[in-house]
């Protein structure tokens, strides 16, 4: 079970998933703060949730087992990022890519970490996720986690928002249903920002 906590969690070295920049971190907001809803999901992932498999994909045990938080989801999403951006801006160093150009990563389709920028370093910086694989695993367990965490906080405040005023919200969270959105993480001398990608769906 998953179940959306209240509040923002305090800083940890890197920003608070999707909001004004907090000890050289910037935060883009996502608009929500969460309230005391629960995400229902299906019987297998309740299964999943006790069987441990969803401690071992997000790399940490819950307070209570069987039962995630948005809080404690993002919370330990920011701290793995944390080390993961000491560890990648300690392989950068090492291959002479300096920071002059932020580096903005992203999922390319066919799973690996890429530069979404244009960058004049992009190969050798796409190389040293080749290179090291579980650099690229972790990139990939932190935006995916966070990217759980934006989806679960719209998703609650949309169903908020429409048993309030159904005509309102679809207008409001209409992007909901014509585009998807998954964080991706922007490097630069100034700090570390998560930033969301928007992709628009294909109709039909």
């Amino acid at each position: 079970m998953i179940v959306q906590g209240a509040g923002p969690i305090p800083a940890a070295g890197v920003p608070y998933a999707l909001s004004a920049r907090v000890g050289g971190c910037e935060r883009a907001d996502s608009g929500v703060r969460g309230g005391g809803d629960t995400v229902s999901i299906s019987r297998t992932a309740v299964t999943l949730a006790h069987s441990g498999l969803l401690d071992d994909l997000f790399g940490f045990e819950p307070a209570v087992s069987g039962r995630y938080t948005l809080r404690e989801i993002e919370l330990h999403a920011r701290r793995f990022l944390s080390k993961f951006n000491s560890d990648f801006r300690s392989l950068l160093r090492e291959n002479g890519v300096r920071l002059d150009t932020p580096i903005e990563l992203g999922h390319a389709p066919d799973g690996s970490v890429m530069v979404k920028n244009d960058h004049p370093h992009r190969k050798a910086i796409e190389a040293i996720f080749s290179e090291h694989p579980e650099l690229r695993n972790e990139y990939t367990k932190i935006t995916s986690m966070l990217t759980l965490v934006e989806h679960a906080r719209k998703a609650g405040a949309f169903h908020q928002a429409y048993r309030e005023d159904s005509r309102a919200a679809a207008a409001r969270y209409a992007s909901l249903f014509t585009s998807s959105a998954s964080v991706g993480i922007r490097i630069s001398e100034h700090g570390t920002d998560i930033v969301l990608h928007h992709r628009t769906r294909r109709s039909g």
